[in-house]
């Protein structure tokens, strides 16, 4: 009887040991979240269930809870900031796939994390595997997701942009020369925007001789004595010669 007791707690024993880590896991999870007490308890669900799918398939849950904090800083809708974290959970999901199918098996946060940036960009699961496929297995892919989002951020289009960074990764070029894509666009942006015009300077001296083509030239004053004598009233020219006026004695 005794035995037999002890080897049906030896059975049970890894199940009761399971659902301990489970609770703790879930509990770990759910201790990290901070979803405003004035959220409906459907929303706190949703919430709470992308944490937990992300915590089961080991995918860096602190970029979520970054992902929350900053939807509330931007006063983001409770219907939109559980559409957000419901999203992206799913674009982490589908960056991790794909950066596994190029044989990354332990990809860091910031690859998982650029990655599905990436795809809130347009890139596709498939090109984010093609993109990885270009580089070793054992090179960081961080520089360039960050380049690659960098210029769509900035307008670039997307396929153009991802052609740019693959070229790199292809010639084996650092990572300081990938990173250059980025701060080529923004010295070329700059470069592109015209300069004000400045307008000469006219030498009062040649005004007619400086002035631009088809200016009129200005007329010069006239002197001040010219001036005063439009303005002089005329005189009798009879005070004037001294002779009396004719027909009179």
């Amino acid at each position: 009887m005794k035995s037999t007791l002890i080897t049906v707690a030896l059975t049970a024993m890894p199940a009761l040991l399971a659902a301990q880590a489970t609770g703790s896991a879930g509990g770990d999870v759910q201790a990290k979240i901070n979803v405003p007490a004035t959220y409906s308890a459907e929303s706190k669900t949703k919430i709470e269930a992308a944490f937990s799918a992300a915590h089961a398939k080991n995918l860096p849950d602190q970029l979520l809870r970054d992902r929350l904090t900053e939807a509330q800083a931007k006063n983001a809708s409770e219907a939109d900031v559980v559409a957000s974290i419901e999203k992206f959970e799913t674009q982490l999901e589908a960056s991790n796939d794909a950066l596994v199918q190029a044989g990354r098996q332990a990809s860091s946060p910031d690859e998982i994390g650029g990655a599905a940036a990436a795809i809130e960009h347009g890139v596709t699961a498939a090109q984010i595997t093609a993109l990885a496929k270009q580089a070793p297995a054992d090179r960081s892919l961080s520089v360039a997701f960050a380049t690659l989002n960098k210029l769509a951020a900035r307008g670039d289009p997307i396929d153009q942009a991802l052609s740019s960074v693959q070229a790199k990764l292809e010639a084996k070029a650092t990572d300081d020369a990938i990173a250059t894509l980025a701060a080529d666009a923004a010295s070329g942006a700059n470069a592109a925007a015209p300069a004000a015009p400045t307008a000469p300077a006219i030498n009062p001296a040649n005004a007619t001789k400086d002035a631009p083509a088809g200016a009129k030239p200005a007329e010069p004053a006239k002197p001040a004595a010219d001036s005063a004598k439009a303005k002089k009233p005329p005189t009798d020219s009879a005070k004037t010669s001294g002779k009396p006026p004719v027909g009179k004695p």
